[in-house]
């Protein structure tokens, strides 16, 4: 059936007039040069281009290193603690989705990590500098972050949430069928966004 129950409508042609709509917004938008759009649209779009590219150019590339690698130089960071060097690149260390790492030992996530605090401090009066914050991290001699905000402060591949626990549970009696699915939902929802839980 392809109408609507509560308004009669029939939802294939609503389907196809949407679908043209959208077209026709991607066609004026990717492809400049298409019927209806005028001289001056075409030189907006190369300038938005153009400044786009020059903006791209103008980023730092990000590095990536191999897996190997990195083991190796964060074992030696480590004092040849493999365990710990494991640890750091398979949860804290800056990765894409598909497992590109981009910092090659804890030095480098330390950076990271001053470079957006320090981006924050600037907003205040004064600020700590980069190197101030760097300082303090370095080695994990006086601060030491949890573990989502060691992978998650200054992380601008990945989205995460930088609290580290959360306590789940329903105020009363949690034994029905629905409280232990409320629960179990919630659980869900923060494994999804790879945070532990206690509860």
């Amino acid at each position: 059936m392809n109408s609507d129950l509560f308004t009669g409508t029939d939802r294939t042609k609503v389907k196809k007039e949407e679908t043209d709509y959208y077209e026709g917004v991607l066609e004026r938008r990717i492809r400049p040069n298409v019927p209806g759009v005028n001289e001056s649209q075409e030189e907006d779009w190369e300038k938005i281009l153009k400044e786009k590219k020059s903006k791209e150019d103008e980023r730092p590339r990000m590095v990536t290193y191999l897996y190997n690698d990195v083991l190796e130089a964060t074992t030696a960071y480590f004092r040849g603690d493999t365990l710990a060097a494991n640890v750091w690149i398979n949860k804290y260390a800056l990765k894409d989705s598909q497992g590109l790492i981009y910092e090659k030992t804890p030095d480098d996530m330390h950076r990271r990590i001053a470079r957006e605090i320090a981006r924050v401090e600037e907003k205040y009066p004064n600020p700590m500098s980069e190197e101030e914050i760097y300082l303090l991290l370095k080695d994990f001699r006086y601060i030491v972050p949890q573990g989502s905000p060691m992978a998650g402060i200054g992380n601008n591949i990945q989205v995460g949430s930088l609290s580290n626990c959360f306590v789940i549970g329903n105020d009363g009696a949690s034994d029905s069928y629905g409280a232990i699915m409320k629960i179990d939902q919630e659980q869900v929802q923060l494994m999804k966004r790879r945070k532990g839980e206690e509860g």
